[in-house]
């Protein structure tokens, strides 16, 4: 991590949050979620997500959201604001969530993402996500998502 990814603050979200995730999704996703699908996954008894906070947890600028069902959990969405990329910022939430998994018993965590990600592979490589499969044309017509898993 870089000196400035000492700076954040990584908690959990709550519905305080929606609105900058929803920011977020519609700055970095070219499919966002919508503010119902935020709110959805922010009231999951089974789900949830982390946020990565500047300026004393006020400015939100990246998140994990996720689900769970028993001992295996599904990465939805990873974004991280453009200017705050390649500083440790995904890496720190990624920690985040393994701690989560480690303190509720749970053992894998699956991922989907584009073929084409490169930044974003490179990253769950680098974290030990190990590529399983592959979904034709899940991001459309040409773009497929590689299937990760990481054994926590």
């Amino acid at each position: 991590m870089t000196e400035m990814s000492a700076d954040v603050v990584y908690r959990k979200a709550s519905a305080s949050d929606s609105d900058a995730i929803l920011a977020l999704e519609n700055n970095c996703m070219s499919h966002p979620w919508n503010i119902q699908l935020i709110n959805d996954l922010l009231c999951n008894p089974n789900g949830g997500a982390f946020v990565a906070c500047f300026n004393n947890g006020n400015d939100v600028k990246g998140y994990v959201g996720y689900t769970y069902v028993l001992d295996e959990m599904e990465i939805g969405n990873i974004c991280v604001m453009e200017d705050c990329r390649r500083m440790g910022v995904a890496m720190g939430l990624l920690d985040t969530l393994v701690k989560f998994c480690s303190e509720h018993a749970i053992s894998k965590i699956f991922l989907e993402v584009n073929s084409s990600n490169y930044g974003a592979i490179a990253l769950y490589d680098k974290f030990g996500f190990v590529k399983y499969s592959v979904r034709k044309d899940y991001y459309g017509k040409g773009q497929n998502a590689d299937m990760m898993v990481l054994s926590v």
